[in-house]
């Protein structure tokens, strides 16, 4: 690939910031982006603007991001939008995507793609012995990895991470080890991996194109791309499991019943026992 980061601005509420100038893509991890996920026909780049990663925006909101691009002329691959939680990117599902033939940006028919995010929902997990989930900060993502290293016992050889196992030498080995795109979010591939706790799950959007002019938006040295992302609300919809019926709720329920079929209230039973009780003693001694 052949594309180069030009820049990047993150407009927070108050102040606005600018980064500008990174090397290629081509390098490992460049900031703001680095490769999150490699597959044989699949390569991610992930930026991850949290705040102890960008310490410049550390306790402040972003409103807009907007990531510059050189020479992103990419007619022949596919290319994926998916916004998640860090290390999450297998459990998530794409936001747009740009086929080959088709109008955006890769085909250099569209110069700036705008993503206006309405609202996010993140899920809040219990971790229950039925339902368990992963609370440790290891990324899910690698989770993933390692137990399909060991059910396969060796890796590609187009990781360079993990270097314990041994590499694949034939093609059976290879293909149980390759997460395809289309296995992204799908249940059935993630069904026996344990859940995070903590998962973006939804993103409300819409999405705005801005059609290439016949002269190209040229840069330094190749036309320009925009992505943005435009955040509407500084707020975001949380779904958090909780217990059903938890100690309070059982309390106060053994007090309901006791009382509507007992006709007396749960607080009465001390009273109750030393009437009981007092009554037993005037037996005895008569």
């Amino acid at each position: 690939m052949a594309f180069n980061f030009e820049q990047c601005n993150l407009v927070l509420y108050d102040i606005e910031y600018e980064y500008k100038n990174a090397s290629s893509f081509e390098s490992s991890y460049t900031f703001p982006f680095y490769v999150s996920f490699r597959q044989a026909s699949t390569k991610c780049y992930t930026f991850d603007f949290r705040g102890d990663k960008l310490i410049a925006i550390d306790g402040k909101l972003v409103r807009i991001m907007e990531i510059v691009l050189r020479n992103m002329r990419l007619p022949g691959l596919a290319l994926f939008y998916i916004m998640h939680y860090p290390k999450q990117l297998i459990r998530s599902s794409p936001m747009d995507i740009e086929l080959p033939g088709y109008p955006g940006i890769i085909s250099g028919t569209l110069i700036k793609k705008t993503f206006h995010i309405e609202n996010l929902e993140v899920m809040r997990r219990r971790d229950t012995f039925k339902n368990p989930c992963n609370r440790e900060q290891i990324g899910d993502d690698d989770l993933i990895l390692d137990k399909i290293l060991q059910e396969t016992g060796c890796r590609p050889p187009h990781w360079s991470i993990r270097a314990n196992y041994p590499v694949c030498n034939n093609k059976a080995s290879i293909n149980k080890t390759n997460i395809h795109p289309s296995d992204f979010a799908n249940p059935d591939f993630l069904r026996p991996f344990i859940q995070p706790c903590d998962q973006l799950q939804n993103v409300m959007f819409t999405t705005v194109h801005q059609t290439a002019p016949t002269e190209p938006n040229r840069g330094h040295d190749g036309p320009r791309t925009h992505i943005n992302l435009m955040f509407k609300s500084s707020h975001y919809k949380e779904i958090l499991h909780i217990r059903d019926f938890d100690i309070e709720s059982l309390v106060g329920n053994m007090g309901g019943y006791v009382g509507l079929f007992l006709g007396f209230a749960v607080w009465q039973v001390p009273n109750a026992i030393k009437g009981v009780s007092d009554k037993l003693k005037s037996i005895v001694i008569s």
